[in-house]
C-alpha cells in the first residue's frame, strides 16, 4: 500500500497491535486503535486488560522529502508519523477494607509490567527490521523507525502499564 493512501495510518496501528500483541503473554481484554490518546482509566472493564495505539502526530518529514511530478504537477510530501501504544492491565490496589496491597505485590507487579513493557519495544523494533511492522511500504520506500520512549502509566483505577512511543519516517 503507497504512503500516499490515507487508510496506510489505520494500516499502521493495526499492524502496530499484532506486532504488539505477538509479544504478550497472554491476549489483551481490548485491543483496540483509538483516534486520541486512550482513556487512563479503564476500571468501568473491570481488571482488564488493553492494549491500544494511536496516531500521535503525522506531519511532513522536512526538507527534501517534498517530490514533484513535472507532468502532473502535483506535490507529495512523505510524512513522519508518531505513533503511541498502551499496555495497561491489573495491578495491585486498596482492598475491600482499603487496606493497601503488600510490597511484595506491588514489586512483582512493577517487575512484570516493566518486563512487558521491555518485551513490546523489542517486538516492534522486531516487526520493523523483518518488515511485518511496515507492510507493503517496506518494499517501495526506505523507512526509518526510531522508538523514543518506554513510560510507566498508573497505577488508577487498579490497572498500570507502560506506554512505548515510535516515531516512522516512510
Amino acid at each position: 500500500m503507497p504512503v500516499t493512501d490515507p487508510g496506510w495510518l489505520y494500516d499502521l496501528c493495526e499492524r502496530a497491535l499484532d506486532v504488539a500483541a505477538s509479544a504478550l503473554p497472554d491476549n489483551p481484554d481490548r485491543q483496540v486503535v483509538y483516534p486520541a490518546r486512550p482513556p487512563d482509566d479503564i476500571s468501568d472493564q473491570g481488571c482488564a486488560s488493553q492494549l491500544a495505539v494511536w496516531v500521535e502526530q503525522a506531519y511532513p518529514a522536512g526538507a527534501g522529502t517534498q517530490r514533484t511530478s513535472r507532468s502532473s504537477n502535483r506535490c507529495h510530501l512523505l510524512r513522519a508519523v508518531r505513533l503511541r501504544l498502551r499496555w495497561v492491565a491489573c495491578f495491585p490496589s486498596l482492598d475491600d477494607q482499603a487496606a493497601p496491597p503488600a510490597v511484595a505485590d506491588i514489586n512483582a507487579a512493577t517487575a512484570a509490567l516493566l518486563e512487558t513493557g521491555w518485551r513490546i519495544q523489542n517486538a516492534l523494533a522486531d516487526g520493523y527490521y523483518g518488515g511485518s511492522l511496515l507492510g507493503a511500504v517496506a518494499d517501495t520506500v526506505t523507512a526509518l523507525a526510531a522508538f523514543t520512549d518506554m513510560t510507566p502509566v498508573g497505577p488508577s483505577g487498579g490497572v498500570a502499564g507502560v506506554e512505548i512511543g515510535m516515531e516512522i519516517t516512510p
